[in-house]
Protein backbone atom coordinates (compact mmCIF):
# COMPACT_ATOMS: atom_id res chain seq x y z
CA UNK A 1 0.00 0.00 0.00
CA UNK A 2 0.72 3.71 -0.17
CA UNK A 3 3.72 4.81 2.25
CA UNK A 4 2.72 7.36 4.74
CA UNK A 5 4.89 11.51 3.89
CA UNK A 6 7.43 12.18 6.29
CA UNK A 7 6.80 8.95 8.60
CA UNK A 8 9.73 7.04 8.57
CA UNK A 9 7.71 3.77 9.40
CA UNK A 10 10.15 2.10 11.31
CA UNK A 11 7.84 -1.03 13.07
CA UNK A 12 5.13 -3.42 11.56
CA UNK A 13 3.30 -5.80 13.22
CA UNK A 14 0.01 -7.88 12.38
CA UNK A 15 -2.31 -9.83 13.58
CA UNK A 16 -5.30 -11.79 11.59
CA UNK A 17 -7.44 -8.46 9.97
CA UNK A 18 -5.64 -5.49 11.97
CA UNK A 19 -1.89 -4.51 10.71
CA UNK A 20 -0.37 -1.81 13.43
CA UNK A 21 2.87 0.61 12.36
CA UNK A 22 5.22 2.51 14.13
CA UNK A 23 7.33 5.60 12.97
CA UNK A 24 8.86 7.16 16.16
CA UNK A 25 10.83 9.93 14.43
CA UNK A 26 7.53 11.42 13.66
CA UNK A 27 7.35 15.33 14.51
CA UNK A 28 11.08 15.03 14.97
CA UNK A 29 10.80 12.58 17.72
CA UNK A 30 7.06 12.81 18.69
CA UNK A 31 6.21 9.09 17.28
CA UNK A 32 2.82 8.17 15.41
CA UNK A 33 1.56 4.76 14.77
CA UNK A 34 -1.24 3.78 11.96
CA UNK A 35 -4.02 1.35 12.26
CA UNK A 36 -4.59 -0.57 9.64
CA UNK A 37 -7.62 -2.99 8.50
CA UNK A 38 -7.69 -5.85 5.88
CA UNK A 39 -10.45 -6.36 3.51
CA UNK A 40 -9.89 -9.07 0.64
CA UNK A 41 -6.50 -8.28 0.09
CA UNK A 42 -6.38 -4.67 0.59
CA UNK A 43 -5.10 -2.72 4.35
CA UNK A 44 -6.84 0.28 4.36
CA UNK A 45 -6.08 2.85 7.00
CA UNK A 46 -8.12 3.17 10.38
CA UNK A 47 -6.20 5.87 12.39
CA UNK A 48 -3.28 7.34 12.84
CA UNK A 49 -2.57 6.95 16.76
CA UNK A 50 -0.80 10.07 18.66
CA UNK A 51 1.20 9.75 21.83
CA UNK A 52 -1.22 9.62 24.71
CA UNK A 53 -2.12 12.42 27.30
CA UNK A 54 0.09 10.07 29.69
CA UNK A 55 3.34 10.27 27.66
CA UNK A 56 5.84 11.87 30.02
CA UNK A 57 8.25 14.28 27.59
CA UNK A 58 8.29 16.11 24.17
CA UNK A 59 10.43 13.65 22.20
CA UNK A 60 9.50 10.00 23.70
CA UNK A 61 9.56 8.17 20.54
CA UNK A 62 5.92 6.74 20.43
CA UNK A 63 6.06 3.97 17.77
CA UNK A 64 9.67 2.62 18.83
CA UNK A 65 8.44 -1.16 18.59
CA UNK A 66 5.17 -2.62 17.79
CA UNK A 67 3.12 -5.78 18.79
CA UNK A 68 -0.20 -7.07 18.16
CA UNK A 69 -2.17 -10.09 19.00
CA UNK A 70 -6.16 -10.45 18.30
CA UNK A 71 -7.81 -6.82 19.09
CA UNK A 72 -5.14 -6.00 21.49
CA UNK A 73 -1.96 -4.00 20.44
CA UNK A 74 1.19 -2.44 22.33
CA UNK A 75 3.21 0.60 21.05
CA UNK A 76 6.58 1.57 22.92
CA UNK A 77 8.36 4.89 23.57
CA UNK A 78 11.95 4.02 24.72
CA UNK A 79 11.95 8.06 26.26
CA UNK A 80 9.50 8.20 28.30
CA UNK A 81 10.64 9.92 31.13
CA UNK A 82 8.03 9.33 33.78
CA UNK A 83 9.91 6.33 35.32
CA UNK A 84 13.05 8.34 35.00
CA UNK A 85 15.40 10.38 32.18
CA UNK A 86 14.67 8.28 28.94
CA UNK A 87 13.43 5.36 31.21
CA UNK A 88 10.68 4.08 28.51
CA UNK A 89 7.03 2.85 28.69
CA UNK A 90 4.78 0.79 26.62
CA UNK A 91 0.90 1.45 25.81
CA UNK A 92 -1.54 -1.06 25.14
CA UNK A 93 -4.51 -0.55 23.36
CA UNK A 94 -7.53 -2.27 22.93
CA UNK A 95 -9.45 -2.37 19.09
CA UNK A 96 -13.26 -2.23 19.14
CA UNK A 97 -13.73 -4.36 16.83
CA UNK A 98 -17.77 -3.47 16.35
CA UNK A 99 -16.57 0.13 15.15
CA UNK A 100 -12.68 -0.30 14.98
CA UNK A 101 -12.21 2.65 17.20
CA UNK A 102 -9.23 2.51 19.53
CA UNK A 103 -9.53 3.48 23.74
CA UNK A 104 -7.69 5.04 25.99
CA UNK A 105 -4.16 3.30 26.56
CA UNK A 106 -3.05 1.43 29.78
CA UNK A 107 0.59 2.62 30.21
CA UNK A 108 2.80 -0.16 31.34
CA UNK A 109 6.62 0.70 33.02
CA UNK A 110 9.53 -1.24 34.66
CA UNK A 111 8.67 -2.36 38.02
CA UNK A 112 12.08 -0.77 38.68
CA UNK A 113 12.93 2.26 36.98
CA UNK A 114 16.03 4.57 36.04
CA UNK A 115 17.48 6.66 33.94
CA UNK A 116 18.30 5.53 30.23
CA UNK A 117 16.51 1.97 30.38
CA UNK A 118 15.00 2.57 27.08
CA UNK A 119 11.55 0.33 28.47
CA UNK A 120 9.99 -0.48 25.28
CA UNK A 121 13.67 -1.14 22.87
CA UNK A 122 11.75 -4.57 22.10
CA UNK A 123 7.69 -5.92 22.38
CA UNK A 124 5.98 -9.06 21.52
CA UNK A 125 2.55 -10.03 22.57
CA UNK A 126 0.34 -13.34 22.26
CA UNK A 127 -3.36 -13.69 24.04
CA UNK A 128 -3.05 -10.49 25.64
CA UNK A 129 0.31 -11.36 27.50
CA UNK A 130 3.45 -9.03 26.98
CA UNK A 131 6.90 -9.35 27.24
CA UNK A 132 9.03 -5.91 26.76
CA UNK A 133 12.70 -5.74 26.84
CA UNK A 134 14.72 -2.44 28.09
CA UNK A 135 18.05 -3.43 27.03
CA UNK A 136 20.29 -0.88 29.43
CA UNK A 137 18.17 -1.48 33.04
CA UNK A 138 20.10 -0.90 35.30
CA UNK A 139 18.26 -2.93 38.03
CA UNK A 140 20.48 -5.78 38.72
CA UNK A 141 23.95 -6.17 39.44
CA UNK A 142 25.75 -5.64 36.83
CA UNK A 143 24.36 -1.91 35.35
CA UNK A 144 23.66 -1.80 31.98
CA UNK A 145 23.16 -5.67 31.17
CA UNK A 146 19.41 -5.43 30.55
CA UNK A 147 16.10 -7.10 31.72
CA UNK A 148 13.28 -8.18 30.24
CA UNK A 149 9.70 -7.67 31.61
CA UNK A 150 6.38 -10.51 31.33
CA UNK A 151 2.61 -8.71 32.28
CA UNK A 152 -0.15 -10.85 31.85
CA UNK A 153 -3.09 -9.77 30.20
CA UNK A 154 -4.99 -6.98 31.76
CA UNK A 155 -2.06 -6.46 34.61
CA UNK A 156 0.33 -3.39 34.51
CA UNK A 157 2.32 -5.32 37.56
CA UNK A 158 5.48 -6.52 35.42
CA UNK A 159 7.57 -9.41 36.48
CA UNK A 160 11.44 -8.96 36.12
CA UNK A 161 12.13 -12.57 34.21
CA UNK A 162 16.05 -12.38 35.26
CA UNK A 163 16.48 -12.29 38.95
CA UNK A 164 19.70 -10.87 40.62
CA UNK A 165 21.55 -14.16 40.79
CA UNK A 166 21.24 -14.70 37.07
CA UNK A 167 23.62 -11.76 36.46
CA UNK A 168 24.84 -10.88 32.99
CA UNK A 169 28.21 -8.87 31.89
CA UNK A 170 27.76 -5.40 31.76
CA UNK A 171 26.95 -3.71 28.31
CA UNK A 172 25.47 -7.26 27.13
CA UNK A 173 22.20 -5.72 26.25
CA UNK A 174 19.67 -8.21 27.57
CA UNK A 175 16.14 -7.65 26.12
CA UNK A 176 17.38 -5.80 22.59
CA UNK A 177 14.97 -8.56 21.14
CA UNK A 178 12.26 -10.44 22.76
CA UNK A 179 9.36 -13.25 21.35
CA UNK A 180 6.37 -14.75 23.36
CA UNK A 181 4.35 -17.57 22.29
CA UNK A 182 2.16 -18.92 24.92
CA UNK A 183 3.71 -20.11 28.11
CA UNK A 184 7.44 -19.49 27.12
CA UNK A 185 9.41 -16.56 25.66
CA UNK A 186 13.22 -15.87 24.00
CA UNK A 187 14.76 -13.21 24.96
CA UNK A 188 17.99 -11.73 22.90
CA UNK A 189 21.48 -10.54 24.15
CA UNK A 190 23.47 -9.73 21.56
CA UNK A 191 26.52 -8.22 22.88
CA UNK A 192 26.41 -10.37 25.37
CA UNK A 193 29.79 -12.47 26.29
CA UNK A 194 29.13 -14.72 28.91
CA UNK A 195 31.26 -13.15 31.65
CA UNK A 196 32.62 -10.53 29.76
CA UNK A 197 31.57 -7.16 27.54
CA UNK A 198 33.85 -7.34 23.85
CA UNK A 199 32.42 -3.92 21.87
CA UNK A 200 34.91 -5.28 19.38
CA UNK A 201 33.53 -8.45 18.69
CA UNK A 202 30.15 -9.77 20.80
CA UNK A 203 29.43 -13.63 20.83
CA UNK A 204 25.53 -12.68 21.92
CA UNK A 205 23.33 -14.70 24.17
CA UNK A 206 19.91 -15.80 24.23
CA UNK A 207 17.57 -17.31 26.46
CA UNK A 208 14.26 -19.55 26.54
CA UNK A 209 12.13 -18.52 29.91
CA UNK A 210 9.42 -20.94 30.83
CA UNK A 211 6.67 -18.05 31.73
CA UNK A 212 4.75 -20.42 34.33
CA UNK A 213 7.83 -19.72 36.33
CA UNK A 214 9.03 -16.16 35.47
CA UNK A 215 11.15 -14.03 37.92
CA UNK A 216 13.14 -17.23 39.26
CA UNK A 217 16.52 -18.23 37.47
CA UNK A 218 15.24 -21.86 37.30
CA UNK A 219 12.96 -20.40 34.43
CA UNK A 220 15.47 -19.85 32.20
CA UNK A 221 17.17 -22.17 29.74
CA UNK A 222 20.18 -20.41 27.71
CA UNK A 223 20.76 -21.34 24.01
CA UNK A 224 24.00 -21.90 22.29
CA UNK A 225 23.80 -21.23 18.69
CA UNK A 226 26.49 -19.79 16.07
CA UNK A 227 28.59 -16.73 17.51
CA UNK A 228 28.63 -12.81 16.26
CA UNK A 229 25.99 -11.14 18.14
CA UNK A 230 23.82 -14.35 18.16
CA UNK A 231 20.31 -12.90 19.89
CA UNK A 232 20.13 -9.59 17.19
CA UNK A 233 17.01 -10.69 16.55
CA UNK A 234 14.41 -13.86 18.04
CA UNK A 235 10.97 -15.67 17.15
CA UNK A 236 8.92 -18.90 18.59
CA UNK A 237 5.87 -20.41 17.35
CA UNK A 238 4.59 -23.35 19.11
CA UNK A 239 7.54 -25.79 19.49
CA UNK A 240 9.46 -23.64 17.00
CA UNK A 241 11.94 -20.66 18.28
CA UNK A 242 14.97 -19.17 16.27
CA UNK A 243 17.68 -16.70 16.90
CA UNK A 244 19.79 -14.94 14.73
CA UNK A 245 23.51 -13.96 14.44
CA UNK A 246 23.95 -11.08 12.45
CA UNK A 247 27.99 -10.65 12.62
CA UNK A 248 28.42 -14.47 11.63
CA UNK A 249 31.22 -15.35 8.70
CA UNK A 250 32.15 -11.57 8.68
CA UNK A 251 28.86 -10.21 8.75
CA UNK A 252 26.65 -13.03 6.43
CA UNK A 253 24.40 -13.59 9.20
CA UNK A 254 22.51 -16.99 10.08
CA UNK A 255 19.79 -17.72 11.99
CA UNK A 256 19.85 -21.08 14.95
CA UNK A 257 16.76 -22.91 14.48
CA UNK A 258 15.22 -25.01 17.69
CA UNK A 259 12.75 -26.99 18.47
CA UNK A 260 12.45 -26.94 22.46
CA UNK A 261 11.32 -30.30 22.79
CA UNK A 262 15.78 -30.77 22.10
CA UNK A 263 17.40 -27.28 22.73
CA UNK A 264 20.85 -29.22 22.31
CA UNK A 265 20.63 -29.29 18.73
CA UNK A 266 19.40 -26.90 15.82
CA UNK A 267 19.70 -26.23 12.24
CA UNK A 268 21.29 -22.98 10.27
CA UNK A 269 19.17 -20.69 8.08
CA UNK A 270 21.33 -18.67 5.81
CA UNK A 271 21.34 -16.51 2.59
CA UNK A 272 21.86 -17.90 -0.70
CA UNK A 273 24.64 -16.50 -1.87
CA UNK A 274 26.56 -15.98 1.59
CA UNK A 275 27.77 -12.63 1.38
CA UNK A 276 29.51 -10.75 3.21
CA UNK A 277 28.10 -7.98 5.28
CA UNK A 278 24.82 -8.59 4.30
CA UNK A 279 23.41 -9.21 7.62
CA UNK A 280 20.96 -11.86 6.90
CA UNK A 281 19.11 -12.25 10.06
CA UNK A 282 18.87 -8.45 10.89
CA UNK A 283 15.13 -9.56 11.65
CA UNK A 284 12.91 -12.79 11.85
CA UNK A 285 9.53 -13.85 12.32
CA UNK A 286 8.25 -17.58 12.52
CA UNK A 287 4.24 -18.56 12.10
CA UNK A 288 3.52 -22.41 12.03
CA UNK A 289 6.40 -24.07 9.64
CA UNK A 290 7.45 -20.83 7.69
CA UNK A 291 10.06 -18.69 8.88
CA UNK A 292 10.66 -14.76 6.89
CA UNK A 293 14.37 -13.71 7.41
CA UNK A 294 15.51 -9.79 6.67
CA UNK A 295 19.05 -9.55 4.94
CA UNK A 296 18.88 -5.49 4.99
CA UNK A 297 22.46 -5.04 3.13
CA UNK A 298 21.88 -7.54 0.46
CA UNK A 299 22.44 -6.27 -3.12
CA UNK A 300 19.15 -7.10 -5.12
CA UNK A 301 19.03 -7.08 -8.88
CA UNK A 302 15.18 -6.17 -10.46
CA UNK A 303 15.85 -7.77 -13.73
CA UNK A 304 17.58 -4.56 -15.18
CA UNK A 305 19.97 -3.53 -12.30
CA UNK A 306 21.64 -4.43 -9.35
CA UNK A 307 20.54 -2.05 -6.51
CA UNK A 308 23.17 -1.83 -3.65
CA UNK A 309 21.88 -2.78 -0.16
CA UNK A 310 18.45 -3.01 -0.81
CA UNK A 311 17.72 -5.58 1.16
CA UNK A 312 16.40 -9.19 1.15
CA UNK A 313 13.74 -11.27 2.74
CA UNK A 314 13.97 -15.00 2.87
CA UNK A 315 11.51 -17.42 3.44
CA UNK A 316 12.26 -20.83 4.74
CA UNK A 317 9.58 -23.85 5.05
CA UNK A 318 11.66 -25.63 8.49
CA UNK A 319 9.82 -28.53 7.69
CA UNK A 320 12.50 -28.85 4.87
Amino acid sequence: GAGIAGAKLQSVALDGVYLIAGAPRTNVAEGAAWLYKRSGDTYSLVTRIDPPASANGPYTLFGWDVAISGNQFVVTAIRDNEGGTQAGAAYVYTINTTNDSVGTPTKLMASSSGDYEYFGYSADMDNGNIVIGAPVADNRPSNGAGQAYYFTSGSTNGVALFPPASSRPNGGQLGYSVAISGTRAVVGAPRDNGNSFDENSPTGAAFLVNLSNAGNASAITELNGSDGRFGEAVAISGNRLAVTAIDFESGRGTASVFNTSNLGSYFELQARDQVNQDEFGISIAIDGEYSATGAWLDTVNDGNQNWDKGGSVYINNLNH
